[in-house]
């Protein structure tokens, strides 16, 4: 028998999430029971919302309206409409990655060469600045800079603005290269080992270029409108500094789940939350993956996976009660998955793994999604969708010879 947890219903119930629902294929009726979550650590804490003089600009806990510093506000249930964080008219390109929102993170080694592009409602802009708050930035162009990250590890505030309104602050990161670790740690903090192969030779399964050092006076920096740096940290035990792999687009997949989930929300006109996504788990080191007994090449470990829940009516720490029976259970992930499912048929969502775990004594039912760069499927699923307007399929199955899902 599945367990369950007695929570609040969400405002309009079964009956509007249900017309959701048969958009996107799902019947809530169809639940396996079977969880393969295994030894998933435990939910923890998002960061606090810092206040006070040395506060991080712009940090925030996971949903909420626009703040001055770029991310989003903390919200309590209501109405409020939901601020996807997005730059108004100014899109940059950082490498080859396009951001449009008023807040990311970058990721350098030191010394590396990061060119940055701006365009203004889809132009190269008249007027364009940047500032930097360390290392080198020089102009390359009209809306064009090249900023060289400095020789130390740590952050560095990017400013670029196109006038009024138009601004992205980018968090750059300079992190610790992957070389400094030895014999498993790295300054004191325990890393393990990344195999000495990838697997099946996949360039995605080879150790991360660097970590990220993580302090208290840092971890409640803004990565994207609606998550900070803390959120992704391992969960192993031990004081700071800790260090974290993170990929970009994981946050950009995080940020489009978010927007997808306030687009169901006003599908059902409902009063709901605005919502709201619990990071239960992301970074793993190696020795930490070992330690839970996750899967041996786990996305975890690339800093590119992370396990969710929607948690705000109330934020508690246990995923929302999505399908308004009353209680929580396999069909609340299985609505979250639906809404990632949907997005999958839409221009410009990374592909990757999804997989959707019911609860146990321990902790709640969650959703898995990682950016692994190719359609990986498992534990309970929702009946086959009906084709998306593109002609794509609802739901993609892990190629034939790809690895295993974590």
């Amino acid at each position: 028998m599945e367990a369950t947890t007695s929570r609040r219903i969400w405002p309009g119930g079964r009956t509007r999430l249900a017309a959701v629902l048969l958009l996107a294929g799902l019947s809530a009726a169809a639940v396996p029971a079977a969880d393969d979550s295994g030894s998933t650590p435990l939910a923890a804490s998002p960061p606090a919302v810092p206040e006070g003089p040395g506060a991080a600009p712009g940090a925030a806990s996971p949903g909420g309206a626009a703040s001055p510093g770029g991310a989003a506000a903390p919200a309590g249930p209501g109405t409020a409409p939901f601020d996807a964080g997005r730059a108004a008219g100014l899109e940059l390109t950082v490498g080859d990655r396009t951001i449009p929102y008023r807040v990311f993170a970058v990721f350098a080694l030191p010394g590396e060469r990061v060119p940055i592009r701006a365009r203004v409602d889809g132009a190269e802009p008249r007027a364009a600045s940047a500032t930097a708050g360390g290392g080198g930035l020089a102009p390359a162009g009209p809306g064009r800079w090249t900023w060289t990250a400095p020789a130390d590890p740590g952050l560095v505030p990017l400013e670029i603005a196109a006038g009024g309104e138009r601004r992205v602050r980018l968090n750059a990161f300079v992190m610790t290269p992957a070389t400094r670790v030895e014999n498993g740690y790295l300054n004191g903090y325990r890393v393990g080992r990344y195999p000495t192969e990838p697997l099946r030779g996949l360039a995605e399964y080879r150790p991360p270029r660097g970590f990220v050092r993580v302090t208290p006076e840092n971890r409640d920096t803004p990565v994207s409108p609606h998550f900070t740096l803390g959120q992704f940290v391992c969960k192993q035990a031990g004081g700071w500094p800790r260090y974290v792999a993170l990929d970009p687009d994981l946050l950009v997949k995080l940020e489009r789940l978010l927007e997808g989930l306030d687009a169901r929300r006003a599908a059902e006109q409902a009063a709901a939350p605005i919502p709201g996504l619990f990071v239960m788990s992301a970074f793993r080191t190696p020795y930490y993956n070992r330690l839970v007994r996750g899967t041996a090449n786990s996305r975890h470990l690339w800093g590119d996976a992370g396990d969710v829940f929607v948690d705000r009516a109330p934020p508690d720490g246990v995923m929302d009660d999505l399908d308004g029976d009353g209680t929580v259970t396999t069909a609340d992930a299985l609505v979250l998955a639906a809404v990632a499912e949907a997005l999958a048929r839409r221009p410009g969502w990374i592909p990757g793994g999804l997989g959707v775990y019911p609860p146990n004594p321990a902790r709640g039912p969650f959703v898995h999604l990682d950016v692994r760069g190719y359609a990986a499927r498992w534990g309970p699923r929702p009946p086959a969708a009906p084709e998306g307007g593109d002609g794509s399929a609802a739901t993609a199955v892990r190629p034939s010879g790809s690895p295993p899902a974590p």
